[in-house]
């Protein structure tokens, strides 16, 4: 049996939020897990600072296209000098 996959037409499902200091720059690289009805995000930010930080949100969504964040804060966020660039693509 072959599958046939097809580019959604209205990606990115999420984009950087200007509002959120840790996630304006940029949001990328998501890993994806289906639980109890929803599509969970897991994905990496980051903001516009000087030591280049990257955080990891969280995002729901019930169909798996549009997206909601659970929080304007992220689920991670690097608190030691030698994490700064490192919480790189979130395996789930």
């Amino acid at each position: 049996m072959k599958m046939r996959l097809k580019k959604w037409a209205k990606n990115p499902v999420l984009r950087p939020e200007p509002g959120n200091e840790w996630e304006k720059l940029a949001v990328c690289n998501p890993g994806a897990y289906y639980d109890q009805g929803k599509v969970h995000l897991l994905y990496r930010a980051s903001g516009e600072t000087d030591v280049y930080r990257i955080y990891l949100g969280l995002a729901l969504s019930d169909d798996g296209f549009y997206f909601e964040r659970v929080s304007r804060e992220p689920v991670y966020t690097p608190r030691l000098p030698f994490e700064a660039g490192c919480a790189e693509d979130p395996r789930i």
